[in-house]
């Protein structure tokens, strides 16, 4: 038999499992599509991005050891190369951010 006592705390709760289950529900409806268009997008960023660092070496290096340029801006190229490529890690920490159920 239940009195007053033991039934208010269950009361209480209530509206607090219905505010949590309504966040999870809205959660999950706005991380699944954002999720699902950012791994359908990272073969093509991880192609552009890792395109843009090699060849910004390559190009770094050629115009440093090939042509001798001497105006060439060796270490703001060969930066913002490996910048480009570095721009993955912020990438991927979304998609993980986004793929992840809160509980």
């Amino acid at each position: 038999m239940q009195t007053a006592a033991t039934e208010a705390p269950s009361r209480r709760l209530l509206p607090v499992a219905l505010a949590r289950a309504a966040l999870l529900v809205l959660w999950t409806a706005i991380r699944l599509p954002i999720v699902t268009l950012l791994v359908i997008l990272e073969p093509f960023v991880t192609t552009i991005l890792m395109g843009i660092a090699m060849l910004g070496v390559l190009m770094c290096l050629f115009n440093r050891f090939l042509l001798h340029e001497p105006h060439f801006p060796f270490w703001m190229g060969l930066g913002l190369s490996i910048g480009s490529g570095m721009l993955l890690l912020p990438y991927y920490t979304l998609i993980r951010l986004f793929a992840t159920r809160f509980p």
